[in-house]
């Protein structure tokens, strides 16, 4: 896996190279260019090979609410800094729940990015 020159997925031509990067398919980039979370298989998978890239969880594969806010920085450096505190706590109160067995798991980074993703829309970053 090589993310190198990839600091963030926010074009799409960003995108597509991820898509590279970690052996995503067409459709589940389709998804994400509607900035939306894939939800197949392979997207769930697609969204670990980012949570992986990005350090979100920690060495256990628990969610980490530092990284996943240190990373929110880094990978959307143009939204408001306010935001990235409170979308990284949102998902943490939310990822505590997270069955054990889905730790670090394709399923564990789809539900981690689906409420990033979720709370960016509501704090309007998408619209």
């Amino acid at each position: 896996l090589s993310l190198v020159g990839i600091t963030h997925a926010v074009t799409h031509a960003e995108m597509d190279q991820l898509a590279v990067a970690c052996n995503g398919q067409k459709a589940d980039i389709d998804v994400m260019k509607q900035w939306r979370v894939p939800s197949s298989d392979s997207g769930k998978c697609l969204m670990k090979c980012l949570t992986d890239y990005y350090k979100m969880f920690d060495s256990e594969g628990k969610y980490s609410l530092k990284n996943t806010e240190d990373s929110l920085y880094k990978a959307w450096s143009e939204k408001p800094k306010e935001h990235m505190p409170i979308i990284a706590q949102h998902c943490d109160n939310m990822m505590r729940s997270a069955p054990k067995e889905n730790l670090g798991s394709c399923q564990m980074s789809y539900d981690t990015m689906k409420c990033i993703n979720e709370k960016a829309w509501e704090l309007g970053w998408f619209n």
